[in-house]
């Protein structure tokens, strides 16, 4: 150890080892369980996912292949004790799907999100960006900028479109910058 380590070097050292112990404690305690199901077939450690929140889930339908479907992710979610699921798609607006997971299945905290990649229009769409945020049940929760479309030099500067579709991003309470490079502007914030 330093010598000369200052004082927040000391505690932010100390914190990162603590966490680290404590991480891979529990790790060994639960290594039976924690991946595996238990014979209720719910996971066997649900104390690690009691009460999550997880914001970028992409599942099926898609254009890509994934594991798992929207629908079983939230039955498995519910079971292990999640919180609430936020689902995502680089190509389809998800929130309208999450609409009819609620009615399937009562007490689901499911939420979709739009993503403004071509598929929506050559462009950012404020447009379809404001149908999102109007679907009925209002689970549009994250307007996301161009993910797999992005361009990789964009303007300093938003153009008007992209500033209108912030605005929607607004009612959707969440905007997320996708795969855009900051360019120092702030114009998003």
């Amino acid at each position: 150890m330093e010598k000369n380590m200052s004082r927040r070097d000391f505690i932010k050292n100390s914190a990162f080892a603590g966490g680290a112990l404590i991480l891979s404690s529990a790790m060994v305690n639960a290594a039976g369980t924690m991946f595996g199901m238990s014979e209720k077939g719910n996971y066997g450690y649900d104390r690690l996912l009691k009460g999550v929140c997880d914001i970028h889930l992409h599942c099926r339908p898609d254009s890509r292949e994934r594991s798992v479907d929207e629908y079983g992710f939230m039955k498995d979610a519910m079971a292990a004790g999640y919180r609430a699921v936020m689902f995502k798609s680089n190509d389809f607006s998800c929130h309208d799907r999450a609409y009819l997971i609620r009615q399937a299945l009562p007490g689901a905290e499911c939420f979709g999100s739009f993503c403004m990649n071509r598929v929506h229009g050559d462009k950012v769409n404020p447009f379809a960006a404001r149908k999102a945020v109007e679907t009925s049940g209002g689970l549009c929760r994250c307007i996301w900028m161009p993910t797999l479309d992005a361009a990789n030099a964009k303007p300093n500067m938003l153009t008007p479109a992209e500033r209108e579709a912030l605005g929607a991003a607004i009612y959707a309470y969440r905007h997320a910058p996708g795969h855009i490079d900051c360019t120092g502007c702030y114009q998003c914030i």
